[in-house]
């Protein structure tokens, strides 16, 4: 008898310490995961939402449901496990043909906010071709989350590298780097956020008035002083994170 119950006494013991550790791994607390991307999905034409929006799909007949401006559903939004993920749209575009939609990536940037990013490359030759739809699968977040989507337009180009020194442009940019593009009438200068991707290859540059034709990719982004209006002399100042650069 006293066997019996040191056993069941052990498998109680057992059953609720695995119950135990099950409910640690929900918290409560905070019930918003870490941003992971499980799969990063092609653009196709068209719009799902508003442009500059997303939208957080959580089950089979929410995306039935958001898809009703499209034909049918595309392949690579069937069989989605939304027991475990959750799909992110989004609808963006400039106007122009997407040259190639370079890469995604997802952030979590507070307690139920989250940044979806997206880098474009555009071909500007051809334009007037309306949105186009974007979209992640990442592990599930809950349908209350506010996800921002931002797009970033990749630049490919070629210009001059230089190197600004005090009071040479403007009073906002001294003592950095700048790649101008010189289009005539207007002169852009797309000043250099991450000098670090430069390995010290152009310092050169900064004891001397010399530039350099390279040619170069990268993508824009806001700052205080970004797309300032045109000075009297025709000067466009942007701020730009390289991703390539190399000499002519």
């Amino acid at each position: 008898m006293k066997l019996k119950v040191i056993i069941i006494a052990i498998l109680t013991l057992f059953l609720f310490l695995n119950i135990s550790c099950e409910k640690e791994t929900i918290n409560d607390d905070n019930p918003y995961p870490n941003a992971k991307i499980i799969k990063e999905l092609p653009f196709i034409y068209g719009n799902v939402c508003e442009q500059g929006k997303t939208i957080i799909i959580n089950s089979q007949q929410e995306l039935n449901s958001v898809w009703n401006s499209m034909d049918s559903v595309p392949d690579f939004l069937t069989n989605i496990d939304f027991q475990s993920h959750t799909l992110i749209l989004g609808t963006t575009g400039n106007g122009n043909e997407v040259s190639e939609l370079n890469k995604q990536t997802f952030e979590k940037m507070g307690n139920n906010q989250y940044k979806y990013s997206v880098f474009v490359y555009y071909c500007l030759s051809n334009a007037c071709v309306g949105t186009f739809v974007c979209g992640i699968i990442v592990d599930k977040i809950p349908s209350n989350s506010q996800v921002a989507l931002i797009e970033n337009e990749l630049l490919e180009d070629e210009g001059e590298i230089y190197y600004i020194k005090e009071g040479e442009l403007n009073q906002y940019h001294n003592n950095q780097f700048c790649i101008v593009i010189d289009q005539g009438a207007i002169k852009i200068n797309y000043i250099i956020s991450n000098e670090d991707f430069l390995q010290g290859q152009y310092d050169y540059l900064k004891l001397d008035n010399q530039s350099l034709n390279v040619k170069f990719s990268g993508y824009e982004i806001e700052h205080e002083t970004h797309n300032q209006p045109i000075s009297p002399y025709g000067i466009i100042c942007k701020n730009i994170v390289l991703t390539s650069i190399e000499q002519l």
